[in-house]
């Protein structure tokens, strides 16, 4: 994940403005995983997984689009993540998106080898783009046609 616990600081009303802009476009959308029992002291479900999808916002990249996807530690390994890439799929293809990319760390395995499963391949590799742990880190580039 790109943010550390204490650089959060989306508030509630700007989440809710961020959810509306992307209803509000054809090329964007999130789509959750919850887990059957709820939050302890809430009667909500508890979020385990989610898949981000950030369409362009021109003419000419509004068919590629940028995904980010996160799940909880306790949860992968589950087929979660093979899950919300088949929908997000299926979704895509309803909207006309020819072009789904994202980048990961060089070193997450489980990420890549899931990535790869879902059909994306690698296209470049960027050099010390992160700085994490005390030194800094590669990422891949990765995409995948529709």
């Amino acid at each position: 994940m790109l943010l550390e616990p204490d650089e959060r600081t989306t508030t509630l009303p700007g989440q809710q403005a961020e959810l509306a802009e992307m209803n509000a476009t054809d090329n964007a959308t999130i789509f959750v995983a919850e887990d059957n029992e709820t939050d302890p002291g809430t009667d909500r479900t508890s979020l385990v997984g989610y898949l981000g999808v950030y369409g362009g916002q021109y003419r000419r990249n509004q068919r590629t689009a940028y995904l980010v996807i996160g799940i909880r530690q306790r949860f992968t390994g589950r087929g979660i993540g093979t899950r919300l890439f088949q929908a997000m799929e299926t979704w895509a293809r309803e909207q006309g998106i020819h072009r789904l990319e994202l980048t990961v760390i060089t070193e997450n395995q489980a990420a890549i080898a899931l990535y790869r499963k879902q059909g994306f391949s690698i296209e470049g590799t960027r050099s010390q783009t992160l700085y994490t742990a005390g030194r800094y880190q590669d990422e891949y580039w990765m995409a995948k046609l529709l």
